[in-house]
């Protein structure tokens, strides 16, 4: 593996494991990545307990403005990591939560990472980008958990509020609560009056269609990016979306998604159209900078095209989410 990433490594160095109940903070600096000289001990680092780094429900940590930060949840259903970004406001109670749920494998830290090996808001608002959506930067309080590793799966992964194998797999309502407790968190520490909003790519999208459906009228808007909805049947899930509550939905789809196959969206679009008594739009395209037509992020969160071919409409979709639930 390390032949084929092309990476190089870094020196070895060795540090005391925390103990039960604490946390080890290290604060790496680039001469401790580069092959310097440097010993181990000369690496800041500090040792506090669990409880001064971990959230909880009614027990938040402030943020500077215009940063973001990972954090660790500890929920009524379990224990969520995520990332916040807090955008520079003088009223924050202005601004909107977007809670996004990740694809399959995602992860904080470690591979497929959701900073730099994928196009998801994080890496859109990492270092400035100018192809950032200004709305995204400007307007949104955006909320990044990782989904919780299934050991039931064995294979280091989970899947978005499922346990056990993916066909045979049955609803987390533990992961739900977490989820939503997380969420009511980070909008009553910042004053944030809109309805949050939600978007979902691939797994996530099926995340947020089960979120949403299961906890009506708390979302004001909805966007799902290369979504699939395979587990159950569909009508089922258009009635929990459209009777109750009136949310609005942006569906982001290639024609050609061979992993997830559009004409099972444009199905579940119809239905919901037949039902909804709010909007619901779809957005097509062909996807042709991928093998494998699924590759719809680079699409709907970047503000400027990056990739030949590609449209861009990250503007237009968190100018929609911002607005949402106002």
């Amino acid at each position: 593996m390390h032949e084929q990433r092309h990476f190089t490594w870094s020196p070895r160095h060795s540090l005391r494991a925390p103990k039960a109940n604490e946390i080890l903070e290290v604060f790496l600096r680039r001469e401790h990545c580069d092959g310097r000289s440097v010993t181990s001990w000369s690496i800041p680092r500090r040792v506090l307990p669990r409880r001064a780094v971990v959230t909880a429900p009614g027990r938040p940590f402030w943020q500077e403005p215009g940063t973001l930060r990972c954090f660790t949840f500890d929920g009524p259903g379990g224990v969520l990591k995520y990332c916040l970004y807090v955008p520079k406001l003088d009223d924050l109670s202005e601004a909107s939560l977007v809670l996004f749920l990740h694809s399959m494998h995602g992860k904080l830290e470690g591979d497929n990472n959701l900073f730099f090996e994928s196009d998801t808001p994080l890496r859109v608002l990492l270092d400035e980008d100018p192809r950032c959506p200004s709305s995204l930067r400007e307007r949104c309080v955006l909320l990044v958990p990782q989904c919780p590793v299934d050991r039931e799966r064995g294979d280091g992964a989970g899947i978005w509020l499922r346990k056990g194998w993916y066909e045979e797999s049955r609803y987390d309502e533990k992961v739900e609560a977490s989820l939503m407790a997380l969420v009511e968190m980070v909008r009553a520490q910042y004053g944030l009056s809109r309805a949050p909003s939600l978007c979902g790519s691939s797994m996530g999208a099926y995340g947020a269609l089960e979120l949403t459906s299961r906890n009506p009228n708390v979302f004001g808007a909805v966007a799902l990016i290369a979504a699939h909805y395979d587990l159950d049947p569909l009508e089922p899930l258009v009635q929990r979306l459209t009777e109750p509550q009136a949310v609005p939905l942006w569906f982001i789809h290639a024609e050609n998604d061979n992993v997830c196959p559009y004409s099972d969206m444009e199905e579940l679009v119809h239905l919901l159209r037949v039902h909804a008594r709010a909007e619901v739009h779809l957005t097509s395209f062909e996807d042709t900078w991928s093998s494998q037509g699924h590759c719809a992020d680079c699409v709907a969160f970047w503000a400027q095209s990056v990739v030949p071919g590609a449209p861009a409409l990250g503007e237009e979709l968190f100018t929609w989410l911002a607005t949402a639930g106002a």
